[in-house]
């Protein structure tokens, strides 16, 4: 069970801070809720059963598993899914199951696939844009949470990996 302060990744909203617990009726139902407030967007704020099973709430990843997680920018993760209709769907699919490993693999393919068009003078679709910019937002906070550093110094190290300019993903963190 967590306590109010702890921060946590809820879904798609990604770390979330609880500010409080409480009883909330909604339709019929009394239940007990943390109250989350995103840290990307503070001013929101979620109701999550304290009791849900299919809760996607789970704890920020540690320093261990992040540099795990940056592993698998330094080589290409998956084939480019051609078909736009079906690259979303797989896309969402993958989003839809909260593991940041399978979303830096996908972040990895997008990354790749962006900075290949870049290359031709073209870009990556609008979708895909969208795709990108929220597993940037939402991934990278939370690493950079665990690595002690901000999300635009996990992003330029992710660049760095994807384009070989550094030949591990060791990135400067506070120990």
């Amino acid at each position: 069970m967590y306590e109010v302060g702890d921060l946590v990744t809820y879904g798609p909203h990604g770390v979330c801070k609880i500010k409080d617990m409480s009883e909330e009726t909604f339709g019929e139902i009394t239940k007990s809720y943390y109250i989350l407030h995103p840290v990307n967007q503070p001013t929101l704020t979620i109701y999550c059963p304290v009791d849900s099973d299919l809760s996607t709430l789970k704890d920020i990843v540690s320093k261990e598993q992040a540099k795990i997680i940056l592993e698998c920018f330094t080589k290409p993760t998956g084939d480019w899914i051609e078909r736009p209709t079906t690259r979303y769907q797989a896309f969402n699919s993958i989003l839809k199951t909260s593991n940041p490993l399978k979303i830096a693999a996908m972040a990895n393919t997008l990354t790749r696939k962006e900075m290949e068009l870049e290359s031709e003078g073209k870009k990556l679709g609008s979708r895909d844009i969208e795709i990108l910019m929220d597993i940037r937002q939402v991934l990278f906070k939370e690493l950079a949470l665990a690595l002690d550093t901000t999300p635009d110094e996990v992003s330029k190290h992710v660049e760095q990996l994807i384009s070989g300019t550094i030949g591990d993903s060791t990135m400067p963190i506070a120990e």
